[in-house]
C-alpha cells in the first residue's frame, strides 16, 4: 500500500513538473515574441524574424494555435517590411487559415489585413478588399475600433490606387475619426499622412499640407522612424506637384537626413523605404532635367530587383526617361 501511495505522489509530483515546463515555455515563447516585436520598432527585421521564428516553434510543439496564429503575422509583416513579400504572403495565408480553423478571430483579422496589404502591392486589388471587407467585420463584431481604423486605411489605400478618390477619402477620413476618438496618434498619423497622399494626387494641395504638418507633428513627438521621413517625403511631393522644385528639395533631403539621424544604423532598410525615400528627389531632379543626377541616384538607392511590380514598374520607366534624356537612346 504504502508502494502505491509513493508512486501515485511520484506521478503527482512529475505532472507538477511537467505543467511548470509547459508554463515556462510558453512564457519564453510570449518573451521571444517581445523581443522580436521590439526588434521591429527598431526596423531591424532579420533580428526580429529571428526571434518571430523561434517563438513559432515553441508554440508549435506546444500546439498553440492563439500563439501561431500571432507568430506567422508577425513572421510575414517582417517579411513584408524586408520588401520579400511572396514570403510574407505565405505566412499571412497560413495565419488566416489556421486561425479560421480554430476560431480565433483577431488572429485572423491580423493575417487578412497583411493579405490585403501584399495583394494592394501585386495590383489585386479585388483580392486586397475582399481581405480588408472580411477583417473589417470580425473588427466591429469584436468591438475594436482601433484595428478597425488601421483596416480602413488600408482599404482607403486601395480605392487611391484604384483611383476612385472620393471612396478612398470615405474610407480614410472614418478611420482618422476613429483614431482621433480613442486618441491613439500613431494611427492617426498614419491616416492623416494617407489622407495627405490623396488630396496630393487631386490637386488640394492646402489641404494635403495641413493633413502632413501635423502628422509629422504627431511624429517627431513619438519619435516614429519611419513616419518622420515618410511625411517630410509627403510635404516634399506636395511642392514637386507645384512645381516649386527648390523647396521640393529641400523637404526630400531633411527626409533623407533625419532618417539617418533617427536610426544611426539600426534600421535594415527595405527596398520599400530606399524606394520612398529617394523617389521624390529623383522626380526632381528629373523636372529639373538634371539627369545625371537622378541616374546617380536611380544607381546608387534604388535597385532593381523586387518582388514588388510597381517598384519595377516605376524604376525601368523612370531610367528609360532619364538615359533618353542623356542622349543615350539606346541604352533606354
Amino acid at each position: 500500500m504504502k508502494k502505491l501511495v509513493l508512486a501515485f505522489l511520484i506521478a503527482l509530483l512529475g505532472i507538477g513538473f511537467l505543467g511548470t515546463g509547459f508554463a515556462q515555455s510558453e512564457e519564453e515563447a510570449v518573451r521571444l515574441g517581445k523581443k522580436g516585436s521590439e526588434a521591429f520598432g527598431k526596423g531591424r527585421y532579420e533580428e526580429a524574424l529571428n526571434y518571430y521564428n523561434t517563438a513559432l516553434k515553441i508554440n508549435s510543439e506546444l500546439k498553440r494555435p492563439e500563439g501561431i496564429v500571432l507568430n506567422l503575422s508577425q513572421i510575414g509583416w517582417a517579411y513584408h517590411h524586408l520588401d520579400r513579400l511572396n514570403e510574407a504572403l505565405k505566412y499571412f495565408r497560413e495565419g488566416s487559415k489556421i486561425g479560421r480553423d480554430n476560431n480565433l478571430p483577431q488572429g485572423t483579422a491580423e493575417n487578412l489585413r497583411g493579405i490585403g496589404q501584399v495583394c494592394r502591392q501585386f495590383g489585386r486589388y479585388d483580392e486586397a478588399l475582399r481581405c480588408y471587407e472580411e477583417a473589417l467585420k470580425i473588427d466591429r463584431e469584436l468591438k475594436m475600433p482601433g484595428r478597425s481604423a488601421r483596416t480602413l486605411s488600408g482599404m482607403g489605400g486601395v480605392y487611391s490606387d484604384l483611383g476612385r478618390y472620393d471612396e478612398a477619402l470615405k474610407y480614410l477620413e472614418e478611420g482618422l475619426k476613429i483614431a482621433r476618438g480613442l486618441k491613439r496618434p500613431s494611427i492617426t498619423g498614419l491616416l492623416l499622412g494617407r489622407i495627405g497622399g490623396v488630396y496630393t494626387t487631386v490637386g488640394r494641395y492646402d489641404e494635403a499640407l495641413r493633413c502632413y504638418e501635423e502628422a509629422l507633428k504627431i511624429n517627431r513627438r513619438l519619435k516614429n522612424v519611419s513616419g518622420i521621413p515618410s511625411n517630410l517625403n509627403g510635404i516634399g511631393l506636395v511642392y514637386l506637384a507645384r512645381k516649386d522644385y527648390g523647396k521640393a528639395e529641400e523637404f526630400f533631403k531633411e527626409g533623407q537626413k533625419e532618417h539617418q539621424n533617427i536610426l544611426k544604423g539600426t534600421i535594415s532598410l527595405s527596398l520599400r523605404s530606399k524606394f520612398s525615400r529617394s523617389r521624390g528627389l529623383i522626380e526632381t531632379y528629373v523636372a529639373r532635367g538634371e539627369y545625371k543626377e537622378a541616374l546617380k541616384m536611380l544607381n546608387e538607392r534604388i535597385p532593381p530587383s523586387s518582388s514588388n511590380p510597381l517598384f519595377r514598374t516605376w524604376y525601368h520607366g523612370c531610367k528609360g526617361f532619364v538615359l533618353k534624356g542623356l542622349g543615350r537612346l539606346e541604352d533606354a
